[in-house]
């Protein structure tokens, strides 16, 4: 195996969390069948302070961080209870893509795409009137940045339903095939607008489910991982120059002079 694409979220988890963080369990997991069990994880003595966002510097305001993190979850994250709840006749259609998921007792959730989309894929007609209507669609970048901030924020709950629905799509026969997260999906539907991927989303991913193995121990998050970092290392980098490409469609990849991605 080439190690290569392993080492950056490695460092990541190093730089953010000190080596000792990276190389010790947590008390909140996955099992093996991708399960979660919550509780309270601890934080490193000296260095920093526990909130219910996660570990922060010992002089960080916990309560700015909390109310962020509250903002920011009331607006762009929902879950598929909540959805199907709201929007039944869409609803009839979530099975399709997560009824594996469902019949292991897994439960997803999306980062909600903020932009006031004019793609018809991304409304939702029972949310007619409401600031809902077009707000239909996920990014996965959105997906990405959501497993980060949720993992430091230390919510567990809401980090597992976001990686079930990265899984679930990135796994689902309506995708592109490259077990790489399609850049653009609707709510919890088969509907997947853009089954392109977003090498920057997917590096997200790949890290923050890194850093979870590392936090918690958990070999579910670590095996993921590695299929992912795989697929990444297959489809979106340049072999010959070791280079990133945007995504892994011909647009990125077979271009004369393509277009890298240094984010």
């Amino acid at each position: 195996m080439n190690w290569k694409p392993i080492l950056y979220p490695f460092a990541l988890c190093c730089a953010l969390f000190s080596f000792n963080a990276c190389s010790s369990s947590s008390s909140t997991s996955a099992d093996s069948s991708g399960t979660s069990s919550s509780s309270t994880a601890s934080a490193s003595a000296g260095s920093s302070t526990t909130s219910s966002v996660g570990r922060l510097p010992t002089d960080a305001n916990t309560l700015y961080a909390e109310a962020l993190y509250t903002t920011w979850k009331s607006f762009h994250y929902v879950t598929m209870e909540e959805e199907a709840a709201l929007y039944p006749t869409l609803a009839a259609d979530f099975g399709e893509v997560f009824s594996t998921y469902a019949a292991q007792g897994l439960t997803a959730a999306r980062v909600i795409w903020s932009v006031y989309s004019a793609d018809a894929n991304c409304t939702i007609e029972e949310a007619y009137g409401t600031n809902k209507y077009k707000r239909g669609c996920t990014v996965s970048e959105g997906i990405g940045y959501g497993m980060l901030i949720t993992l430091f924020a230390g919510d567990w709950d809401a980090f597992n339903r976001l990686w079930t629905y990265s899984r679930a799509y990135r796994n689902s026969a309506y995708a592109g095939g490259h077990g790489l997260m399609p850049w653009l999906t609707a709510t919890f539907s088969y509907t997947i607008p853009d089954d392109a991927s977003a090498t920057d989303a997917d590096l997200d991913i790949a890290t923050s489910l890194v850093l979870a193995y590392y936090m918690t121990g958990s070999t579910s998050y670590l095996e993921d991982a590695l299929t992912l970092i795989a697929n990444i290392w297959e489809y979106e980098v340049n072999k010959s120059n070791l280079l990133i490409y945007s995504g892994d469609t011909p647009m990125w990849t077979t271009v004369a002079d393509p277009v890298y991605n240094l984010s």
